[in-house]
């Protein structure tokens, strides 16, 4: 299921997609499959922006 409110914000890392909305959640999506993987709950506002930091490093990619 996707936001219940407006889309603010979307950041790509190369392997998935995060976004954030007026419903005050982030959410983690596969790209590939279209489905969320996670829904990150608890924010106390609605999310305008975030920053992606991606966790695959040259060394993982080994």
């Amino acid at each position: 299921m996707g936001h219940v409110a407006a889309v603010r914000c979307v950041q790509y890392d190369g392997r998935r997609v995060v976004s954030g909305a007026y419903d005050f959640m982030v959410k983690v999506w596969d790209p590939e499959t279209e489905t969320c993987l996670h829904t990150l709950q608890g924010h106390t506002n609605r999310v305008y922006s975030l920053q992606v930091r991606s966790l695959i490093s040259p060394l993982n990619a080994l």
